[in-house]
């Protein structure tokens, strides 16, 4: 296969799941690279010294407010502005894939249509419950996507329309984790986790629906029954405006 020049369109510069995977495959890849990012974050440095060039512009972000009237005029004002950042970058030095490393993101989907590029849409999440919402994103992912690739059955399910699936894929998070660099006993003596006391760790963003809250309610039960021979640490951080949910954990 020739080199191909790939704009990934990213919703965060943080070094979550969706931000490892994506920093795995810039490591990984040898076709020339360009990320965009709606703001400054950690990945930024890491996909650069992976050899990526990064922009740091509007993605046209889809945020849950977004879901009413109001909301969504500031979608349309939104997905201008990207479609305008994205379309200069592509004039500069034209692409030959465009690819949304999640359907959090608008921007990256409706400039490859009106530029003519093909576009790969990664589904990560679910991002709405609502049969309304779910066919609207259904529409726009099957209508803006030369292929489709979810992360599990349940997004695949979630947003696969009824007709053809041919471009519909799975395919598995994950990439190879390093070595631990602290030993075992010094990390679990500096959170204060004795040697007969089982220690529970959820790691990933805080948000509504990853499950943090309901781990602690389900703890609370567990360390009672358990007599206090277990622990439980929550590693991550909210998004921003989202700070509630960090807090009331």
């Amino acid at each position: 296969m020739s080199t191909m020049r790939l704009l990934i369109i990213h919703s965060s510069a943080d070094l979550y799941g969706s931000d490892k995977s994506l920093l795995d495959f810039v490591s990984h890849t040898d076709h020339i690279v360009t990320v965009v990012v709606p703001c400054d974050g950690p990945l930024i440095a890491e996909l650069r010294a992976a050899g990526a060039t990064v922009f740091i512009g509007d993605v046209c972000k889809i945020q849950r407010e977004m879901f009413s009237p109001l909301g969504f005029l500031e979608l349309i004002r939104a997905a201008y502005r990207s479609w305008r950042f994205l379309g200069r970058i592509h004039q500069s030095a034209p692409f030959d894939l465009f690819y949304s490393n999640t359907v959090a993101v608008f921007g990256g989907a409706l400039t490859a249509r009106l530029c003519g590029v093909p576009h790969i849409w990664h589904v990560r999440e679910i991002m709405s419950t609502s049969r309304t919402l779910s066919a609207g994103f259904r529409f726009l992912v099957d209508a803006l996507s030369t292929q489709v690739v979810c992360n599990s059955g349940e997004t695949l399910a979630w947003i696969r329309p009824s007709g053809p699936k041919h471009k519909y894929h799975v395919i598995w998070n994950g990439f190879d984790a390093s070595a631990p660099a602290h030993d075992r006993s010094t990390v679990r003596a500096a959170m204060d986790v004795a040697t007969d006391e089982v220690l529970f760790v959820l790691v990933g963003r805080i948000n509504r629906w990853k499950g943090q809250k309901l781990l602690v309610q389900a703890f609370s039960q567990l360390d009672a029954a358990t007599r206090h021979k277990c622990k439980l640490a929550i590693v991550g951080s909210a998004p921003a405006g989202q700070e509630h949910f960090e807090s009331a954990l």
